[in-house]
Parts: C-alpha cells; sequence; structure tokens
C-alpha cells in the first residue's frame, strides 16, 4: 500500500520539480497520452464508449493515483485478456475497472 501512494507523490514531485513551464507541460501530456491509450483499449471492446467522456477520464486519473501507470495499464490488458472466460469479471470501461479492481486480483489469485 505504502507503494501505491508512494507512486500518486511521486508523479506530483515530478510536475512539481520540473524545472520549467515546458518541462511541466512534457510530463502532464505523457501521462495524458497514457490515458488516451488506454480509453482506446477500452474503445476496441466497447465501441460505445465515448472516447472524450470526461467521467472516464477521472476515473483513469484515480487509478493512475492509486496503482501509478505501469500497473494500470497491466489491469486493463489483463481485464481485457479475461473477458470471455467464465467467472472473470466484466470489464468495458474503466469506471469499472475502478469498482472491480478487488474482483479482478481475485480472479487472477484464485486461477494462477
Amino acid at each position: 500500500m505504502m507503494e501505491k501512494v508512494f507512486s500518486a507523490w511521486y508523479y506530483s514531485c515530478l510536475v512539481d520539480n520540473a524545472d520549467s513551464v515546458t518541462e511541466k507541460k512534457k510530463v502532464v501530456e505523457k501521462y495524458k497520452d497514457e490515458k488516451d491509450n488506454l480509453i482506446n483499449l477500452f474503445i476496441n471492446i466497447n465501441p460505445l464508449l465515448s472516447k472524450f467522456s470526461a467521467s472516464e477520464r477521472m476515473c483513469l486519473e484515480k487509478l493512475f493515483n492509486v496503482y501509478w501507470v505501469d500497473e494500470t495499464s497491466k489491469m486493463v490488458n489483463d481485464s481485457i485478456s479475461i473477458q470471455w472466460k467464465p467467472f472473470a469479471p466484466v470489464i468495458t470501461k474503466p469506471s469499472e475497472l475502478l469498482t472491480k479492481v478487488a474482483k479482478l486480483e481475485n480472479y487472477f489469485i484464485k486461477n494462477s
């Protein structure tokens, strides 16, 4: 748990400790691109998902703050890979991932 808190703190330090405004913009843009990539993954399995949905982007932001970028992208890829398996949690958008993180973790613990 401490590692997850540290990752959110680390992201804020990257933004706060950037020497110039352009460096801050680069850090923010990098993670905006990551969010766009993850939303595009969800759009592949749920084409009706609005690419510019503010609520879905906010859910990804919450996941980034808790699990950081790498872990969040791993969870997205894992949830997509198990979509059609029996007893797997159905996750088709970021808000569902946010509410079903524990179910996803339990599924992998039981089936490992």
